[in-house]
């Protein structure tokens, strides 16, 4: 005995509304995915960016503190050569 398929008002049988709904969830899953690494992604590297520019500024500061006390060295010794 060969089953017979059921279909509903419009002529679509069931199976093949099912296969149809299961391939929208998956590929509807697949976007999500792609949508949630590409966020995790961007976040990442808003991130390493953020560093870096916290990394060039703290450098920025240390150059400038050992230029300033290079300079204070400097002046202290003028004042020394000046005195004797």
């Amino acid at each position: 005995m060969r089953r017979r398929r059921r279909e509903d008002e419009d002529g679509e049988d069931e199976e093949e509304k099912m296969r149809r709904r299961r391939r929208r969830r998956r590929r509807k899953r697949r976007i999500e995915e792609k949508m949630r690494m590409r966020k995790m992604r961007e976040r990442r590297d808003e991130e390493e960016k953020d560093e870096d520019e916290e990394e060039k500024m703290r450098r920025r500061e240390e150059e400038e503190e050992e230029e300033e006390e290079e300079e204070e060295e400097e002046e202290g010794e003028k004042r020394r050569e000046e005195r004797r």
